[in-house]
């Protein structure tokens, strides 16, 4: 099965392999919602500081890292290599 409006690479008549199946799966979403927006990128909602000052405090504290405001604020914008 294919959601509507994804794309398909593979070539006429080739047979999807395990990975096209399991992007390609239908999800049933409850309650009559028809779509989930995921806003990564913060270009939708601006989440950043919500998620620097709550979630990302509290998943490095589980890891013993103590974070502050300038090592948040130096991090906005860097990749992981960085």
């Amino acid at each position: 099965m294919t959601i509507p409006g994804s794309r398909d690479s593979r070539a006429p008549g080739q047979a999807p392999t395990q990975a096209d199946q399991a992007s390609t799966r239908a999800v049933h979403l409850p309650n009559g919602i028809r779509a989930v927006v995921l806003d990564l990128d913060g270009l939708l909602f601006d989440t950043e500081n919500l998620w620097m000052e709550e979630e990302e405090s509290k998943l490095l504290a589980d890891f013993g890292v103590e974070d502050t405001a300038d090592d948040r604020l130096a991090t906005v914008g860097q990749t992981i290599d960085t």
